[in-house]
């Protein structure tokens, strides 16, 4: 199968550790395209990109795109757009892959459209590894990263665009939400991806920033927002997982910033600096013409 390694940044040093675990190249049997989308980069980071390219020639086909936005769904339509090949594996410049974990996922995923891998938190205190269990490693949605998409798959969706533009760092939770409520098909793997040490700051920074995207999205989607439900759900998931006291209490804590932050941000207009209208959201029929996806929907 061949395949697009995408892979976002902005001002991400690690990327360059992220990119010497991966172990899936190009060979007689397939192609792989390792696909640098930097987003409004830092110079470091667009020097660090040249030398990817210099280094890895030989193992993948490296492109490097550059954008001016920074905003992840942006970035994801644009890498989707310049993406070589139809299947595209997304990562995170703050993790690294087990070894042959992407070649069995690729394996996994035969002729179904959607494969996930796990993201463990091995380096980062109990009490973040715990929560982060139960609300990224063991959930059922499929977010990005560690994750591959045919994107023939935006066929299959009722309305017509990729990844949302308004959300900012949310289009994947948002790409998730279709997914599952369409019903369309993801195998889950086992195949194990890390994330690097997340401090409690950077933690709960992210709780705001999840509730303030997902204000946006449920806002124009008019979808229920059921905060009390999640809050009880996530304390259901961490007694399910034997999590500690403080464990579950962090947990539950996490979420309900993520359900305040929700609940402000649908008060007011996107408190993200570069949200960007909803109607600037691709469409894949700006990529592939219908009549060439046939195989696949």
């Amino acid at each position: 199968m061949d395949m697009t390694i995408l892979v976002p940044n902005h001002s991400d040093l690690r990327m360059i550790k992220m990119v010497n675990s991966i172990d899936f190249f190009s060979n007689k049997d397939h192609r792989v395209e390792l696909l640098i989308a930097l987003n409004n980069p830092t110079n470091e980071v667009k020097k660090q990109a040249e030398r990817i390219k210099e280094k890895y020639g030989d193992k993948f086909e490296v492109r490097i795109i550059e954008l001016t936005v920074c905003n992840l769904g942006y970035v994801y339509n644009e890498g989707f757009k310049n993406a070589k090949y139809d299947n595209i594996f997304i990562i995170d410049t703050d993790m690294v892959c087990k070894k042959g974990s992407i070649k069995k996922m690729v394996n996994a995923m035969g002729k179904e459209m959607i494969v996930k891998g796990k993201i463990l938190f091995e380096d980062t205190n109990s009490i973040i590894r715990a929560a982060r269990m139960i609300n990224t490693t063991n959930v059922v949605e499929p977010y990005i990263p560690a994750i591959i998409i045919n994107r023939n798959v935006f066929f299959k969706l009722k309305k017509d665009f990729m990844f949302a533009v308004d959300t900012v760092w949310c289009a994947d939770a948002e790409f998730a939400n279709r997914i599952l409520n369409e019903k369309i098909k993801v195998i889950y793997t086992e195949e194990e991806f890390y994330h690097d040490r997340i401090t409690i700051k950077k933690d709960l920074k992210d709780a705001f920033c999840y509730g303030f995207g997902k204000a946006i999205r449920i806002k124009r989607t008019k979808e229920e927002w059921k905060p009390l439900e999640e809050i009880i759900d996530m304390y259901r998931r961490g007694k399910k997982n034997e999590l500690s006291l403080i464990q579950q209490i962090y947990s539950i804590l996490w979420i309900t910033l993520l359900e305040i932050a929700c609940g402000i941000q649908k008060k007011f207009n996107p408190f993200f600096r570069t949200s960007l209208p909803f109607s600037e959201s691709a469409s894949i029929r700006d990529v592939i013409k219908k009549e060439d996806a046939e195989e696949y929907i």
